[in-house]
């Protein structure tokens, strides 16, 4: 099968899951800004204490509108399905948190612009510095206890490289599961799902990422950069808690969605190496 003719089988599931997974976002962010923020609470990075700073001088209007704009920004697909464009009032609250994160002042008669810092965050860095805490360890240590806290919930990883990697088929679905430690984060965590186990140049997800921080709009990804050493078995427990909240949502959200795409998808046409070629082509060398 052509990797064209996959995504023409995927194209009214893709549509299906991007609709039914920005209505649950909606849910999600309902149950959120009533609750107080009890996820992004539970979340050890810089981004969320300083959106939290953000929501304690807004009013719980404004801060359901600036998170359905992110959720409407981050799956734009599920968004215009639902007829829900974002309105003026959701994109006023975007500017005001963008106004929040980079406050101005004015120095010898120049306006500038800086980026602001959650006094939470400064703390931690300040413990820190007088060795109360660290947010310095083996990323061995995090790694087990993430193995540990997800085994009940995805089995074993494919790959421990850098990170955890879990595939768990799902019928004729795959939930994908990384755990990524080797970027500037402590930890980068997401999902996905997909029609094939293998990994290649044809995407076929069903939607790039599902993560915490962006079915509840507040960014995209989700990542942790404040983990504490004496949290570590926390945020693991705290990682499993959100990995089993998505797999309750599978049942729903993949309801009656199904392909008959094989393994095997000739990705050729997809291929970087590809498109390189076609380019010196075009461009004559």
């Amino acid at each position: 099968m052509l990797c064209a003719e996959a995504l023409a089988q995927l194209a009214r599931p893709i549509d299906d899951f991007a609709a039914r997974y920005f209505r649950w976002c909606q849910q999600e962010i309902t149950r959120e800004v009533a609750a107080n923020f009890p996820t992004v609470r539970r979340m050890p990075w810089s981004g969320a204490l300083l959106f939290l700073d953000f929501a304690a001088e807004c009013s719980a209007s404004e801060i359901r509108d600036f998170l359905s704009e992110g959720i409407k920004r981050f799956n734009a697909r599920g968004a215009e399905l639902a007829g829900a464009a974002i309105s003026e009032e959701e994109s006023a609250a975007r500017e005001k948190f963008l106004a929040y994160l980079h406050p101005e002042t004015i120095i010898e008669g120049r306006t500038m612009s800086s980026l602001r810092v959650s006094p939470r965050a400064l703390a931690i860095r300040e413990a820190e510095r007088q060795r109360q805490t660290t947010t310095i360890f083996k990323k061995k240590i995090l790694k087990e206890e993430l193995q540990r806290a997800l085994q009940p919930i995805l089995g074993e990883p494919e790959d421990s490289r850098g990170g955890l990697q879990y595939c768990l088929p799902i019928g004729r679905w795959y939930l994908f599961t990384s755990l990524d430690m080797a970027g500037r984060k402590q930890l980068n965590f997401g999902q996905w799902i997909s029609a094939r186990r293998r990994v290649d140049f044809c995407p076929t997800r069903l939607q790039p990422a599902i993560s915490p921080l962006s079915w509840l709009g507040v960014h995209p990804d989700t990542g942790f950069d404040l983990i504490q050493e004496h949290e570590v078995k926390e945020v693991a427990a705290t990682v499993a808690a959100l990995c089993s909240q998505v797999l309750q949502q599978i049942p729903m959200l993949l309801s009656g969605l199904s392909h008959q795409i094989p393994e095997d998808v000739d990705d050729s046409s997809h291929s970087p190496l590809l498109h390189n070629r076609k380019r010196k082509i075009v461009d004559g060398s």
